[in-house]
């Protein structure tokens, strides 16, 4: 216990010192490109702007500071031959292991917690004041969007409208120019309505229609209708669809949706929500989780890779920093494996892998070194 706390004090100290300074750095080069690149950025602004994303971009590089921190700690654990003197007080690997664990679950924890809980408010207010101040745009006004609707929703709801009553429909493409979800108003909104076959069944066109947030329904003001047989309708009503879907992809794509959000969506709006929607969810679900879990899958690499050499003069510190490309060769697998449109639980099928090997390399190397 006291060897683990000893090592907390300098890994701990190694740890934000690293972090304080990829901090400062990341916010002074953001600085400068905001107030170069874009012409009415004032130095108050860009400022203002730095403040709220200093909290977020310290959250942010928090992994990569573990993995340094690690290598530096086991870099000044041999340069004073501590790690000798370790042996000859009986005191194995394995120990120096456990403390690597117990801070990498603590650090896991407390990231996960901290950032999912408050920091990702602080972040939802920087991107807005990015928005509205750098780009001139507000997250409140959404444009030139498509989105995918819910095969249930047509065949289960029907939409609650004759305009797409009719069981031929399989797949519902929707397209506007402009939507303020502050006035709930939007322009030029397109319905392509596809057999199962992917046939144009029908095309529902509007030049202005409106949202109702609270009952989740589309309000068209005088849509045409334009039918596979080139029919042409043009309807001098007003009508209401029921498009669940809909304010649902709207909700999450507007601003950074919290965890809690995420888990909501996924077990309430499965049947609602396109499939190929929900499934990129998922992985953004599983991507937030690991990202937390970085906090402890790096410290434990790096002292794996330094393990497999360690009485080779410079193989042992050139394999401490494999595990950063490793995690962002692992992260392109999962990438291609969501964009095939695979389950996204398979895309943890490479840390398994990685964990499996590191287990049982682990194992061995108990036998030889420990």
């Amino acid at each position: 216990m006291v060897l683990i706390l000893y090592l907390i004090k300098r890994y701990l100290k190694y740890l934000f010192t690293i972090n304080f300074s990829l901090t400062l750095l990341f916010n002074f080069i953001e600085f400068f490109e905001k107030t170069m690149r874009i012409q009415h950025a004032t130095t108050i602004m860009t400022l203002n702007f730095i403040s709220l994303n200093i909290l977020p971009s310290f959250f942010q590089t928090l992994p990569i500071s573990v993995w340094l921190a690690t290598c530096l700690l086991l870099k000044e654990l041999v340069q004073q031959d501590e790690l000798q003197t370790c042996k000859i007080l009986n005191i194995n690997n394995n120990k120096i292991l456990n403390f690597f664990i117990i801070t990498g679950v603590f650090l896991t924890i407390s990231s996960f917690i901290i950032k999912e809980q408050f920091i990702i408010k602080i972040e939802k207010q920087s991107e807005q004041f990015k928005l509205a101040n750098f780009k001139q745009l507000s997250h409140q006004k959404i444009i030139n969007k498509w989105l995918i609707l819910s095969t249930n929703e047509v065949q289960n709801k029907q939409l609650n409208s004759s305009l797409l009553n009719t069981p031929i429909i399989n797949n519902i493409f929707c397209y506007f120019d402009f939507l303020d979800l502050q006035t709930e108003t939007g322009a030029n909104i397109i319905l392509i309505c596809l057999t199962s076959n992917f046939e144009i069944n029908k095309i529902i066109k509007c030049k202005n229609f409106s949202v109702n947030t609270k009952k989740q329904t589309l309000i068209f003001s005088n849509p045409t209708i334009l039918y596979n047989d080139s029919n042409i309708e043009n309807k001098q009503i007003t009508i209401e669809m029921n498009l669940e879907s809909f304010f649902s992809q709207i909700k999450l794509e507007n601003g950074i949706p919290s965890i809690s959000l995420l888990i909501k969506t996924l077990i309430s709006s499965k049947n609602i929500i396109p499939r190929d929607f929900w499934n990129n969810l998922f992985y953004q679900f599983i991507k937030r989780i690991l990202f937390h879990l970085q906090n402890l899958i790096y410290p434990i690499l790096t002292f794996y890779f330094f393990l497999l050499f360690p009485f080779h003069i410079y193989y042992k510190w050139i394999l401490i920093f494999l595990p950063y490309p490793l995690m962002i060769i692992i992260e392109l697998i999962s990438d291609i494996i969501i964009s095939q449109y695979f389950h996204p639980l398979l895309t943890l099928f490479p840390y398994l892998i990685l964990l499996f090997i590191v287990y049982i390399h682990h194992k061995k190397l108990e036998k030889t070194f420990y």
